[in-house]
């Protein structure tokens, strides 16, 4: 038969009173932490009855959408504990929460980008002791100072203090998970196309849209089918050949007209 855990005296007077939060009873209670349940405690940290109002144009570079964020912090800084809210220039519509998160993922998006670079030279043995100088210099030198004034901002709704006594719980808000790193299929292969379409309205763009949906139901009837045999792999790769480099690795389609 298994007993019940009994609770200290402190923590019976904070039940009674209910000043626990949700994190704090799940301690008590020894349950498993959830990175949902985390993510709703620190949720009530935010002023719902203030706004954080960005005004900016979709594609702005990452120190433009420094400078407004500085600006508005400084214009208005009691509203930075309120509800982010977003608007892009010229676009009509009210920010119901999709329009922040999307600012958001693109802006953390070029923050990695622009501060995470990866080797782009020749990697071997004769060269490996000055990449591993690179290296440690780099992070020395700007990883620290970023992730310093990173856990400042953290500080702001209690997420640096949660992630100091949740480590486990939290790490998925910050890493992928490995399991996902590799998956490719159908929708992730449409949804990195960028078709560049006609004009707006033309007949072209509506023969070129027809052809990008027969193209994804074409891709989709590829992996619906089990029976299809063929290469799992690449058999070769042409970077010693002689062949130049792809400039941009991002695909883009083009429709060609004769």
């Amino acid at each position: 038969m298994l007993k019940r855990r009994k609770l200290t005296v402190v923590q019976m007077a904070l039940l009674k009173r209910r000043k626990l939060t949700v994190v704090q009873l799940a301690v008590l209670k020894r349950r498993k932490l959830t990175v949902c349940s985390i993510v709703k405690e620190l949720s009530k940290n935010v002023d719902q009855s203030h706004q954080f109002f960005i005004v900016t144009r979709r594609e702005a570079p990452l120190q433009r959408v420094l400078t407004i964020w500085r600006r508005e912090v400084s214009r208005n800084p009691s509203s930075v504990n309120g509800t982010l809210r977003v608007n892009f220039m010229g676009e009509r519509g009210i920010d119901s929460e999709a329009l922040s998160r999307e600012f958001l993922t693109d802006t953390i998006t070029d923050i990695g980008s622009g501060t995470f670079h990866i080797q782009n030279g020749t990697i071997d043995e004769a060269h490996m002791e000055e990449i591993v100088n690179s290296v440690i210099i780099t992070i020395v030198t700007k990883r620290v100072v970023f992730l310093k004034e990173f856990m400042e901002g953290l500080k702001l709704f209690g997420v640096a203090e949660a992630i100091r006594r949740y480590p486990c719980a939290c790490k998925s808000l910050f890493t992928r998970d490995s399991q996902s790193l590799h998956i490719i299929d159908a929708n992730y292969l449409v949804s990195v196309l960028r078709p560049e379409y006609s004009p707006k309205g033309s007949t072209r763009q509506l023969v070129e849209e027809s052809m990008m949906d027969s193209f994804q139901d074409f891709v989709y009837s590829l992996e619906d089918d089990n029976t299809i045999s063929g290469f799992s792999e690449a058999m070769a790769w042409n970077e010693d050949q002689g062949v130049s480099s792809v400039d941009d690795p991002e695909p883009a389609e083009q429709f060609f007209y004769r």
